[in-house]
């Protein structure tokens, strides 16, 4: 069987891609796997703001809408760049093993968040990331950027940014690993300093829901623990209703039978919400979480 895999054609997406097709042509010899490049709305349009254009989706139409026509079998996606609900017919592989979740910081000239100097510039397009930022350093400027990794990483190593001078930018370790540029890293936030995007790290392999066979084949990479973790925390980003335009993170990490829950909101007024909690059953976690994100808003 020839399978068709769509995929963005950033450096990223390719890479991601490749993790993925040599594990499936490695252990199903007998099959095929051809790489289909496609654009998407935020591939073609670089200017305006992700928000602007339309949420996460902008980054999964055109993959989305190949699998419903038949034109590829599935795409791999960054888990992070997925709503937080699927088109009618769609569905997700098992989550495989997860890479690592943190945000990192690049700097140009320095060695650490704290050796910045007031008032130097960040650059980053996510409200997620500049809201905990803010909350570490609220003397940092924060101005927009958008692109590739490879691009940002560009405009970093020229210090400048749509014509504003910058010292900085925040990515996901994840990607920079991927590419193995991990060299470049200034330093790593903790995930209480900094909650990850739900799934950050993950990939979404995503398929017709009617294809049950290559379906199987997925999920025999599945990993147990990501598979809750990234469950539970893309159950959160649906269960707390946010609007592309509000920053959520959340972030589990299952060990010795219990679960950790990060999260954070942020509402369109500017007000926020944080916690951490651990808890035993997995099913008491979303509603628990929901539940205390709105006690502190109405409060």
């Amino acid at each position: 069987m020839n399978y068709k895999v769509g995929t963005r054609g950033s450096a990223l997406a390719l890479v991601q891609t490749k993790l993925v097709t040599d594990r499936l042509q490695s252990a199903y010899p007998e099959d095929t796997f051809e790489t289909v490049i496609l654009q998407t709305t935020g591939d073609r349009n670089q200017q305006q703001s992700i928000e602007l254009l339309g949420g996460k989706g902008v980054f999964t139409d055109t993959l989305e809408a190949a699998i419903l026509s038949g034109a590829i079998d599935f795409a791999v996606h960054s888990m992070k760049d997925m709503p937080a609900a699927l088109p009618k017919g769609l569905t997700f592989a098992k989550a495989w093993e997860r890479e690592d979740a943190r945000d990192v910081l690049i700097l140009r000239d320095h060695r650490s968040l704290v050796a910045l100097p007031e008032g130097a510039v960040i650059a980053s397009c996510s409200q997620r990331r500049t809201l905990q930022l803010n909350a570490l350093r609220p003397d940092l400027r924060i101005t927009a950027i958008r692109g590739n990794i490879d691009t940002r990483l560009r405009r970093l190593a020229e210090g400048s940014c749509n014509g504003v001078p910058i010292d900085g930018i925040i990515l996901a370790a994840a990607g920079i690993k991927r590419l193995g540029r991990d060299g470049e890293i200034t330093q790593y936030f903790s995930v209480d300093e900094m909650i990850p995007s739900p799934g950050q790290g993950t990939l979404a392999i995503e398929l017709r829901s009617d294809n049950k066979a290559l379906l199987r084949k997925l999920n025999v990479f599945c990993d147990p623990t990501n598979v809750l973790c990234t469950a539970l925390e893309r159950d959160f980003l649906a269960q707390i209703g946010a609007s592309c335009h509000e920053p959520v993170g959340a972030y589990a990490v299952q060990e010795n039978g219990a679960v950790t829950f990060r999260a954070i909101y942020g509402t369109e007024d500017g007000r926020l919400a944080r916690i951490r909690f651990t808890e035993s059953k997995p099913e008491n976690i979303v509603p628990k979480a929901v539940k205390e994100i709105k006690r502190q808003l109405d409060g």
